[in-house]
């Protein structure tokens, strides 16, 4: 224990990731890339998959109610976009339990359990459920009543934590997979990835806290200057759940917060270097709302404009032309001003947004520039 501590006081820096890290890796790791392989036939969608899992069956359902029409050919090309629906995974899972938006999925879960039966659909009325819609929720009826027969279901929330946990599998074979296609080309780009940063900044002592569920820099990094947050494809105990919403007054959301899941997994603290911090460096991060309390809380660790640490968020330009460039960097700068906003308001901090960017408190940069070796 004392030789890990010695080895996070070396730490100088801390280097936090997200998928964004992976893709500029060459990884398809997104739930988009996912939904792409597993949920097509070729041109076609897979039905015995999507019938498999109810999560599956619930994202599909949501799609054609967003899109106004029961359109599986739209469905398929949506799959091949950027969707929000097949990125934004976590926040539809929130959503399911939020009682001002898709609370009448979790409602119908519970009615069908508790009727077993498949000629009721909904009371009151509701407008989407008639015509062509009524096919997909028979389907979805079906698997939540052979779940019930299976395991003896008798709520939804257990039921539906039961489908992410096989969902999380299905994740994580992909994954792994992915991992072993690009595992030359992923370790070399993260081998430059450390190289340059050393090259570059001197006396850097990384540590890497990562949202990703790939061990990345295994061969670069000391295993005790490493996290990944939410279980790693290597102990076989990835997290896929979303955040403490406390304006939600369904309990039946809690099974799936992560940081619970966290602690009902044993996995303990993160452990975290906390004197001697220069800089914490963001890459590849969707600073989702599913994962605020992380975010939250490294603000507060390392004394976001209150210290010496500056907090440099790194961007990438993947798009073909600068125009659209120019349209995401504005987009990743936005999402990060909104994290750090609602850090500062949930704190009571009486500092200023533009005040810590204007001081260099708050650094944002291109990939390329960090790797030359601009200094912050």
């Amino acid at each position: 224990m004392q030789q890990i501590f010695n080895e996070l006081n070396k730490a100088t820096d801390i280097l936090v990731i997200g998928n964004g890290f992976d893709l500029h890796c060459g990884l398809k790791s997104s739930f988009k890339d996912f939904f792409e392989s597993e949920l097509k036939s070729g041109q076609l969608l897979n039905v015995q998959k999507i019938k498999s899992n109810i999560w599956y069956l619930i994202f599909t359902f949501a799609f054609m109610l967003n899109n106004g029409k029961n359109d599986k050919a739209k469905l398929i090309k949506c799959i091949n976009k950027d969707n929000p629906l097949w990125m934004d995974v976590e926040d539809y899972i929130a959503s399911v339990f939020d009682l001002h938006t898709n609370s009448k999925v979790y409602y119908f879960i519970n009615k069908t359990l508790k009727e077993n039966d498949f000629s009721t659909y909904y009371e009151n009325g509701n407008d989407y459920l008639n015509g062509d819609y009524r096919n997909q929720l028979f389907t979805i009826k079906q698997r939540i009543l052979e779940l019930k027969l299976m395991h003896g279901f008798t709520n939804a929330e257990d039921l539906l934590f039961f489908e992410l946990k096989n969902f999380e599998k299905d994740f994580a074979r992909y994954l792994k997979k992915e991992v072993e296609r690009k595992k030359e080309d992923y370790e070399k780009e993260i081998g430059e990835f450390i190289v340059c940063n050393l090259d570059n900044y001197g006396e850097r002592n990384l540590f890497v806290l990562s949202f990703n569920y790939t061990n990345n820099f295994n061969n670069n990094v000391d295993k005790d200057k490493k996290c990944n947050i939410h279980g790693s494809l290597e102990e076989d105990n990835i997290i896929i759940g979303i955040g403490d919403n406390e304006s939600s007054k369904n309990s039946g959301r809690e099974l799936f917060v992560k940081y619970k899941r966290r602690m009902a997994m044993n996995f303990g603290s993160l452990n975290l270097p906390k004197d001697n911090i220069r800089n914490v460096l963001f890459y590849g991060c969707s600073f989702s709302a599913q994962d605020f309390e992380y975010y939250d809380y490294l603000f507060k660790l390392y004394k976001l404009g209150e210290g010496d640490t500056t907090f440099t968020f790194l961007y990438s330009d993947f798009s073909r032309t600068e125009k659209e460039n120019e349209e995401n960097r504005k987009k990743y700068i936005s999402k990060c001003g909104e994290t750090i906003k609602k850090h500062l308001l949930c704190n009571n901090k009486l500092l200023n947004y533009n005040n810590l960017y204007c001081e260099g408190k708050i650094v944002f940069m291109s990939l390329d520039k960090f790797k030359s070796g601009v200094k912050n």
